[in-house]
């Protein structure tokens, strides 16, 4: 089993939030989650199998052809692997037919025909399939997802090519899933907390037909719809991602470490800061790792320790969608927000605020009588704690500003 080969190889991950008509009660922020996370997870600097300049996010966008424009620009690029991730609403253009199209921002199904402003399944399959590259992978998170394999299609030649896989969240008549208040859709976060836990006992690498099992086990333990697939020949032994169950991550520090497998809540919650610290300051290895461990605490038992880690997640992707460099964005429908990033005199203002603070309290608590060891666990806390504020505080403050 092998990774790709990164120079040869490119990502495309297209997703939408935002809808019209009768869709615009019914957004799905989880699906720029999804697009980031797994954007995340593949180009792991350690672990993933992907270049994080050859994979491309394409969140709201509302032209069809603009998409296509991007996808194909990318698929004539790949000759090694090419792996095209959907997200979204999506629906047949008719009741008993068998074509799925996939909803983005101007899409209106109570239109009469709204198809012409959904991306169709049948034009993402074509530039797929025309690509040079030798491996070819698809995964559809929508409703009627199944329509994307190739017995759905009653197309037998579609996908009959070596090194070809379509991974989906449903069958061909089912709905996904998307848990309200969850950072991922029900589908795709299983599948990336796979890839990012990876597999024990598993070889030194993860394929997507390999942990499909495992996979589909999961969400139906859950009593979730059931994953489907499809694959031909050799891409059973194209791995995306290292199996980060048989190659622990040396990127953090060993105290940290210790910290995010602690069973006492607030030591937990102690490890957020210092993730989001070590990923302001870290290099690229440090900066991933904190942010996957960031991604695993936002399952934690603890309440509080949850939602802080779902906090600083949304500071630190609080970033535009990227498109190839060498395109011309499309013309905005409005002016995005401006984002002030904190200075690093800033950040060290409040790391050292943080300090005193934590200090403060150990001194104190020494004075009453308490033991070293707690007056130091007290104090770090609160040093914690203390750069926490601060950080909520400005943001709180740049929210107002841009509101």
């Amino acid at each position: 089993m092998r990774l790709p080969v990164p120079d040869n190889s490119r990502v495309v991950l297209i997703g939408t939030t935002t809808y019209s008509g009768e869709l615009a009660e019914s957004p799905l922020e989880s699906v720029r989650n999804n697009v980031i996370d797994l954007m995340e997870v593949l180009t792991h600097k350690e672990f993933g199998g992907f270049r994080r300049d050859h994979c491309v996010q394409v969140l709201d966008e509302p032209d069809p052809r603009r998409v296509l424009h991007v996808l194909g620009e990318n698929a004539d690029l790949a000759t090694d692997v090419l792996l095209v991730y959907l997200a979204g609403h999506a629906r047949p253009k008719d009741p008993v037919g068998n074509e799925l199209y996939v909803c983005l921002q101007k899409t209106d199904p109570a239109e009469r025909h709204w198809w012409l402003d959904a991306l169709s399944f049948g034009d993402v399959r074509n530039v797929v399939r025309h690509s040079p590259a030798a491996n070819r992978i698809i995964i559809v998170d929508t409703c009627f997802a199944g329509l994307a394999l190739p017995d759905a299609m009653g197309e037998g030649e579609l996908f009959q090519v070596a090194g070809a896989y379509t991974l989906t969240a449903v069958s061909e008549n089912e709905r996904a899933f998307a848990p309200q208040n969850a950072r991922n859709t029900a589908f795709t976060g299983a599948l990336t907390r796979l890839l990012t836990e990876g597999v024990p006992g598993h070889d030194d690498f993860l394929s997507l037909p390999r942990v499909f099992p495992i996979l589909r086990n999961t969400l139906m333990a859950e009593e979730l719809p059931q994953p489907r697939h499809h694959s031909t020949e050799t891409v059973d032994h194209l791995a995306v991602v290292r199996n980060r169950a048989t190659r622990p991550s040396t990127a953090l520090p060993d105290d940290v470490r210790a910290l995010l497998i602690d069973p006492i809540n607030t030591v937990r919650l102690s490890a957020v800061g210092k993730l989001a610290v070590l990923h302001q300051t870290g290099d690229d290895a440090v900066r991933s790792e904190s942010r996957a461990a960031l991604v695993r605490l936002v399952e934690d038992d603890s309440r509080t320790v949850a939602n802080e880690s779902r906090r600083v997640l949304d500071d630190i992707d609080d970033k535009p969608a990227t498109v190839p460099p060498t395109l011309s964005p499309p013309t905005p429908t409005s002016p995005a927000p401006a984002h002030r990033t904190p200075t690093p005199l800033t950040d060290l203002w409040w790391i050292a605020s943080g300090g005193a603070c934590g200090t403060l309290t150990g001194l104190v608590l020494l004075l009453l009588g308490c033991v070293a060891e707690q007056a130091l666990l007290a104090g770090s806390v609160a040093a914690v704690l203390s750069y926490l504020a601060a950080v909520g505080t400005a943001s709180s403050q740049k929210r107002n500003r841009t509101s």
